[in-house]
């Protein structure tokens, strides 16, 4: 028979699956079909058994299990497999062509583990390719430590103790960078991988990890002024249209404000993406911003949520940001300003994960 259902959720050309649940008239039931038009907000579905209810849902495109599965497949592949990166410590670094950059080349000093190192980036390159909808987050981490090595320090430029943390995570984010460069090589769209570092966890290592959802192309810009664009989520976005309305009417008064990284007086680099403000009013504002987003979000458990960050147009970069980053300040400028806009945007995600959302909720793009 036919069922005819509002064309709420449905998507033409998609495939769904149509449950009959089991009633005292029907037997449970479910069969998959094809969306090939809609009309007058109805949409007519072929099933097997006539229904008092029917719970359709999407299966066809459903992102978050391909996402599932292709994790399973990169954990067991990671199992017997892992990338090697010689210690910035280690007399092969040292006195390698690279010098302590050598501490983050896939193409490690000793041949065996060189060879490794690209298999396993191979591995992941296939696992990826198999899924060609799903990005890929490429996330370098790093062991505790009171004080970083002693040569890393130097090279930065940084105290390897009081600097501990930043020397670490350039550390951490250069090994990402690292391998993402080389899946880029073996085939892997560059707009699908997401490079994110972490130190100080406790594990030195680069993970790869599936995600179910990607900004990547598949949205407009962003209205002048709105940091925060909720994302589609097709399996259950009836009330999208409600929370951007929200989010587009908090965030046209409400807004986050960072330091000037060129400000004079800042007490360190970092300042300039960090969400308290050296002034009082401006850093209480950000709080109440974040808060205000957090609280429409918590009221939207279903969408998920873009936090972009966006510096603007620059011929050369502050001075101490570009120490910061060991770049030069006008060959570097552009890698500078992508390097704070996308730490003003981890800000802001950062707070609002501390604020009670699920950072699989958050979606970190810049530019």
């Amino acid at each position: 028979g036919l069922a005819r259902l509002p064309a709420l959720d449905v998507f033409v050309g998609e495939t769904y699956t149509v449950k009959v649940p089991e009633t005292a008239l029907n037997d449970a039931a479910e069969q998959q079909t094809a969306i090939t038009s809609v009309a007058n907000g109805t949409v007519d579905v072929g099933v097997v058994r006539a229904a008092r209810r029917i719970e359709l849902y999407l299966t066809g495109d459903d992102q978050r299990s391909k996402a599932d599965a292709a994790r399973r497949e990169v954990l067991s592949f990671m199992e017997d497999n892992d990338v090697f990166f010689g210690g910035a410590a280690e007399r092969s670094v040292r006195e390698s062509t690279l010098g302590i950059a050598q501490s983050w080349n896939i193409n490690h000093t000793d041949a065996e583990k060189r060879t490794q190192n690209w298999k396993t980036i191979e591995g992941i390159a296939d696992i990826m390719n198999r899924y060609p909808d799903i990005p890929c987050e490429v996330l370098g981490t790093t062991t505790s430590a009171k004080a970083a090595p002693a040569p890393l320090a130097d090279y930065f430029g940084l105290d390897r103790t009081r600097d501990v943390r930043d020397i670490m995570y350039r550390l951490s984010r250069s090994r990402a960078e690292a391998c993402q460069a080389a899946l880029i090589e073996r085939g892997v769209p560059a707009e699908r991988l997401q490079v994110r570092a972490e130190p100080l966890t406790g594990e030195t290592k680069v993970d790869f990890v599936p995600k179910a959802n990607s900004p990547s192309g598949a949205a407009a810009g962003l209205p002048e002024g709105l940091p925060f664009r909720l994302l589609h989520v097709r399996s259950a976005d009836s009330g999208v249209g409600e929370a951007l309305r929200q989010i587009g009417a908090f965030t046209a008064e409400n807004e986050v404000i960072f330091n000037g990284a060129g400000e004079d007086g800042l007490p360190r680099a970092e300042q300039a993406w960090d969400v308290a403000h050296l002034d009082a009013h401006t850093r209480a504002s950000n709080k109440r911003t974040l808060a205000g987003v957090a609280k429409i979000m918590s009221d939207f458990p279903s969408m998920c949520l873009e936090v972009h960050g966006e510096t603007g147009a620059a011929s050369i970069a502050p001075t101490a940001l570009a120490a910061h980053f060991g770049l030069d300040r006008t060959a570097g400028v552009q890698e500078c300003m992508d390097r704070l806009a996308e730490h003003r945007a981890r800000a802001c995600a950062e707070a609002l994960v501390g604020l009670g959302l699920s950072a699989e909720r958050l979606i970190i793009t810049f530019r």
